[in-house]
């Protein structure tokens, strides 16, 4: 029998973006969805796979819905995809790292996210900051060990520093945009 996954790829690889819909009756929202979708994709939908998540309801009192999309390439996809099945391994699902980790918080840690989480998660491509709410994913960014945004040292790693720096200035940004976004 073959084993079961959820392949998670880094947020370099996937594009997500939260959307924000009109609040329209359950049989027509994978309609609307699904539209919104495909006029967002920063790529080609003939060439992509996407989908989406309900991510909650706005709750400045718009009566919209918050939607989570994702989108990766037909190419990317298939490619980790087949290596994967050859190794016997059948890939249920492939999603943003963020998403696989924001329902590990979530599961872990459910009394937690009654209040709103910025979450870090260092990986081998970057850095991914990302916003829970409810313990739901409401919000990424990922930033690319190779962005010009991180000082690399003279052997070409990146250091400590390069690394604090960057937390000092972006996590005060990241929760100046909760609060416009959001409020509390």
């Amino acid at each position: 029998k073959p084993i079961n996954l959820i392949l998670s790829m880094s947020a370099e690889n996937i594009y997500s973006q939260m959307l924000s819909l009109p609040i329209v009756a359950r049989d027509k929202l994978e309609e609307a969805a699904k539209l919104n979708l495909e006029m967002v994709s920063p790529i080609d939908v003939k060439e992509a796979y996407y989908d989406w998540q309900m991510a909650g309801e706005i709750g400045d009192g718009s009566d919209k819905l918050e939607l989570l999309g994702a989108f990766v390439s037909v190419d990317l996809g298939d490619s980790f995809v087949k290596l994967l099945e050859q190794s016997g391994v059948a890939v249920a699902a492939v999603e943003p790292a963020p998403l696989s980790l924001s329902r590990l918080i979530r599961s872990e840690l459910p009394q937690e996210l009654v209040r709103p989480h910025l979450v870090l998660n260092l990986s081998a491509d970057g850095l991914d900051f990302f916003i829970l709410r409810g313990g739901m994913l409401s919000f990424n960014q990922f930033i690319s060990w190779s962005s010009p945004v991180i000082k690399t040292s003279e052997k070409g790693g990146v250091s400590i520093e390069s690394v604090k720096s960057l937390l000092r200035s972006e996590i005060p940004r990241l929760v100046n945009f909760y609060t416009s976004k959001w409020g509390g």
